[in-house]
């Protein structure tokens, strides 16, 4: 049974639709401010607030922060506990990124190519390059040429 050329066209146009809303990710930015929905200085009860309970929580090593780390958004956030304040966010999301569009997945010479007064260093096989504006710090972890992972700090 042959369909009319006007419901093919619809049904293809709404295919289309649906490809389209797929294949464009929520708009997710990485800044000096935070990862995504996550603001340093933001307390425990804001991050879960916006976020939902956390996949785990850890104490850290020397009882003064705690990690929340969120598996389905990809985000490690370490809280410094006597504040109750967000002192770093980390990503290993493809889906978030500088608005010069770096992130995870990003080569090593897009980076140095990208960033201005960038500071690279090597410890334990990782290459590190950070970038410090005012009092915090963002960095792009690269192992085999690529970014695996960025994160946030306040220094402050």
């Amino acid at each position: 049974m042959a369909s009319s050329p006007g419901r093919l066209a619809g049904a293809m146009t709404v295919a289309a639709l649906m490809l389209g809303a797929i294949a464009e990710p929520a708009a997710a930015k990485v800044t000096f401010s935070g990862i995504g929905d996550v603001q340093i200085g933001m307390s425990e009860a804001d991050v879960k607030a916006e976020l939902g309970p956390p996949s785990r929580s850890q104490t850290g090593r020397n009882r003064s922060t705690t990690m929340l780390v969120y598996r389905r958004q990809k985000l490690e956030v370490f809280l410094y506990r006597e504040q109750d304040r967000v002192v770093s966010v980390g990503t290993k999301s493809r889906a978030q990124r500088t608005s010069s569009g770096l992130g995870v997945g990003s080569s090593t010479s897009a980076v140095r190519a990208k960033l201005r007064d960038e500071k690279c260093g090597t410890a334990r096989g990782i290459l590190v390059c950070s970038v410090q504006r005012g009092e915090r710090v963002m960095d792009f972890e690269i192992r085999r040429g690529k970014v695996f992972r960025v994160a946030v700090a306040d220094l402050g």
